[in-house]
């Protein structure tokens, strides 16, 4: 499984299912975004990447973290 923290509406997860990969969880904090990406097939888990605890979650291949820039961004 591939873990997508800060999943958003699916970018990441879309990009990997072109690749052949399907096995991807995804955690969003944004309940609108979580629904996009679920309408979309994707899988999400509706939390808060900080405070998710992540013990529970076992056979993790790979991890995706790509938080948004908008806080970050001068644009």
């Amino acid at each position: 499984m591939i873990l997508d923290a800060f999943a958003g509406l699916g970018g990441w997860d879309e990009g990997l299912r072109t690749l052949g990969t399907n096995n991807v969880v995804g955690i969003e904090w944004d309940t609108n975004a979580c629904q996009t990406a679920v309408t979309a097939g994707h899988v999400r888990i509706c939390a808060n990447v900080e405070t998710f605890p992540l013990g529970h979650l076992e056979g993790i291949t790979g991890l995706v973290m790509s938080p948004p820039c908008t806080d970050f961004s001068v644009a």
